[in-house]
Order: structure tokens, then sequence, then C-alpha cells
């Protein structure tokens, strides 16, 4: 410690006073960062539980394996991302809904100091995507998509006899790579096409099937 300090006071004589300063908020901060990371890999507040909250489809054990990846390892190799006060709650998120389009909103939070709760709502059917054109009538429905109030196409369709659901027609935009789950209906047309929908329902009884036109 002694020579600690005897090297401290000689470098403060050669650099000067604002070296010397500086390199001890350094020096600080460097014990406060390894320090603080030391910390938060204490057993005290590590996550050994995952909860989840659903009643769809998509499956606990599922969500569980994302989360449990997403809190291995370290920030900046030092603080523990499985400490429940500092886990990457936002990213579990944002990979929870970009992994399964059928969730629609996802909250993850720490309920103890061991346990975090992973709360999800599913989208609701609102119809079925059938394809771009409108075709003739006909008794089964065997390659369609379920779609949200929103015109997203959020999880293939077993097949259903009609009247079962909504029929929507339509281009849909944002499909990649040839996957239509994640694509959706022209917003502001599928909007307008809903509202006639609801005015012809008004009048004149349940509307199943819808067709939107490219202009």
């Amino acid at each position: 410690m002694a020579k600690f300090v005897a090297l401290l006071t000689s470098a403060k004589k050669h650099f000067g006073s604002v070296f010397f300063r500086t390199f001890a908020v350094l020096l600080l901060v460097c014990i406060f960062f390894i320090t603080g990371g030391g910390i938060s890999q204490n057993e005290k507040w590590k996550i050994n539980d995952i909860k989840v909250a659903t009643t769809g489809a998509t499956t606990a054990d599922s969500i569980i394996a994302i989360a449990q990846e997403k809190i291995v390892g370290n920030y900046y190799f030092v603080y523990s991302k499985g400490n429940s006060y500092i886990f990457p709650a936002h990213e579990i998120e944002l990979t929870l809904l970009q992994t399964f389009p059928r969730l629609a909103t996802v909250a993850v939070h720490s309920i103890d100091n061991h346990t975090i709760l992973i709360e999800i709502a599913e989208r609701k059917p609102f119809g079925l995507w059938c394809g771009d054109t409108y075709i003739e009538k006909t008794s089964e429905l065997s390659n369609c998509w379920f779609i949200d109030n929103t015109g997203f196409v959020f999880d293939h369709a077993p097949t259903f006899s009609e009247n079962t659901y909504q029929e929507v027609y339509g281009t849909l935009e944002g499909v990649k790579n040839g996957s239509i789950v994640g694509s959706r209906l022209p917003e502001a047309r599928f909007n307008f096409i809903k509202e006639v929908k609801s005015a012809i329902e008004g009048d004149l009884g349940v509307c199943t099937r819808m067709s939107i036109k490219d202009n």
C-alpha cells in the first residue's frame, strides 16, 4: 500500500495535479464498475424461476426457453443478465413478439428477487384471409390464414366450412421470403371495408365475405 501511495505521489509531482485528478477519477470509476458487477452476480438476486401467464395457443415452455436464453451471460462482461433487477426485460419482449406473430402484447417484470413473470395476450381472429382474389362460393376453406382486427396475418388456419369466419380477399403487404405470416392487408383500405361491412350488416344482415381490390 505504501508503495502504491508513493507511486501516486510521484505521478502527481511528475505529471501535475490535473493529470492526477483525472487518473484518480478514472480509477474510482473502474473500481465502482467492477464492484457493481460483483454485486450483480450475488445469488440473492439471481433469477431461478420464470412464470408465464397465458391461456392461448402459444406454449409456456417455448416462451420460457427464449427467456432463459436472454438471461444467460453478462452486460459488458461484468453485470449479470440473470439479476432480477437488471435482466433484459425489453429484449425478451421484443424477441417474443418477433418469434410468435400470434402474440399481441408481451409484458415482462420481476415479482420477487428470484422470479420473473411473462404476461402475454394473443391476437384474436377477426376473420380469414383466403387469397388475393375473390373465389366462387365454396363449401370448404382449406388454405386460409387468421387475421386480426387490423388486417395483420398471424397464423395459418385449419380447414373450415364456409361462414365459420369472415372471409377477406386482397393483396397483402410486407410478405417476406414467401412467408405470409407477419404480413398485412393495406391498413387504410381494410379499415374502410370494415366500416362498409358494419353499415351493410346494420341494414341487411351478416356479411361473410369482403374483397379488397387494388387501385
